[in-house]
């Protein structure tokens, strides 16, 4: 996720538009599915999912990805692939709470137990310190942006992980992520072209990877819809974010197009790192007559 918001970063500087940018990456990517599913026979899988109990909701985890890739290529520029993750995580780690609190995960409603209680809150001192020590203070609307897409994320795992369940076939959660999001962007890459404020577009030639950003985005919503049900949306919002962030240190370091990472972004790394130790650790997962025990579906 780190390497896809980089590359889609860097596509946005050349091409133009960031919504253009953030097109592109979901429209290959849907492209790429779409023959993934006919390839692999999943379309059968479209019956199950229209029928039975649905949730609208569910669908809305396309628009949660399309807001994530449009304002990671507008931020990445800007402060970095390294302190984008660390804004979005404080986000992710209160939304993941909350989601698995309110029991709208598939695995059903998670108790708040000390354990998940210390895993969150070290992992949110990790943020703090992460962020301390940067010589260029950040605009706040884009911290407020990334705090609010982490949000979302929780909620976009959530909404696939029940996709994937009710159709029984993930590549199924992916189609519909795709979908949802590329046409919620071509309808506002269309608002901004009738009001003249899209912006001159460059197509960068010779750079085959500036336009993968959409296979990684395929990878990072097919680990993500598959392991929710077994892991709940905190305990993988957890350790999406300790790779976030180490991938992200990583891509600064070794392809800096802002400040490099301060001592503080390396021990606030290793303090996400911790606490995702403590919310993997079995008392973390007492059993609720909701959720039953971890890794186990409510049907057996």
């Amino acid at each position: 996720l780190a390497l896809q918001a980089r590359v889609n970063g860097v596509l946005a500087e050349r091409a133009g538009p960031v919504l253009i940018a953030a097109l592109v990456s979901f429209a290959i990517g849907l492209a790429v599915v779409c023959a993934g599913v006919t390839l692999a026979g999943s379309w059968p899988a479209m019956a199950a999912l229209r029928s039975g109990t649905r949730r609208l909701w569910w669908f809305g985890g396309g628009l949660c990805g399309a807001f994530f890739v449009a304002s990671s290529s507008y931020a990445v520029p800007l402060i970095g692939v390294a302190m984008l993750f660390v804004c979005q995580a404080a986000g992710q780690l209160t939304g993941g709470l909350a989601v698995d609190r309110a029991g709208i995960a598939p695995g059903g409603r998670l108790p708040v137990t000390a354990a998940r209680l210390a895993s969150a809150g070290l992992a949110i001192g990790a943020v703090l310190l992460s962020a301390l020590g940067r010589q260029a203070a950040p605009r706040a609307g884009v911290l407020v942006m990334a705090l609010s897409v982490g949000g979302l994320s929780a909620v976009q795992q959530a909404a696939n992980g029940h996709i994937r369940r009710h159709s029984g076939d993930v590549m199924l959660a992916v189609l519909v992520n795709f979908a949802v999001g590329t046409t919620a962007l071509a309808l506002l890459c269309g608002v901004q072209y009738a009001r003249g404020a899209l912006g001159p577009i460059q197509w960068p030639g010779g750079t085959w990877w500036l336009y993968s950003g959409g296979f990684l985005g395929i990878a990072f919503i097919a680990l993500t819809s598959s392991t929710v049900r077994l892991l709940g949306v905190l305990r993988l919002t957890l350790a999406v974010v300790a790779g976030q962030l180490i991938a992200a240190v990583l891509l600064d370091l070794f392809w800096r197009t802002t400040t490099p990472p301060t001592p503080q972004l390396y021990a606030g790394v290793v303090l996400v790192m911790v606490a995702v130790a403590v919310a993997g650790a079995p008392v973390s997962f007492g059993r609720s007559r909701s959720a039953g025990a971890p890794g186990r579906s409510r049907g057996g």
